[in-house]
């Protein structure tokens, strides 16, 4: 996919994914906008970053049954990878 339909996939998936966010207490820090690889050789086409209170709290709506539809959505849609990281 390319263009407007991965923009569209996009924005249906994030918008499935931010309803399911609060419960975890989790939000967004970054998600889509210009980017830019200053370097070495990964180029993501998108990039989004979500920050929860601990790696548990992650680790729980990653796998909740209220985030399982538009994870289903996103992976059936797109390449990506995920991971979590402990941090300040």
């Amino acid at each position: 996919m390319t263009g407007p339909t991965v923009e569209k996939v996009a924005r249906v998936t994030l918008l499935a994914c931010a309803a399911t966010l609060a419960a975890y207490g989790g939000n967004f820090i970054v998600r889509g906008g210009k980017l830019e690889t200053l370097e070495g050789e990964w180029s993501p086409e998108r990039f989004v970053i979500i920050e929860f209170p601990s790696t548990d709290q992650a680790k729980a709506w990653w796998g909740s049954m209220a985030y399982a539809e538009a994870k289903a959505l996103r992976q059936a849609t797109s390449a990506s990878e995920m991971i979590v990281v402990e941090g300040v």
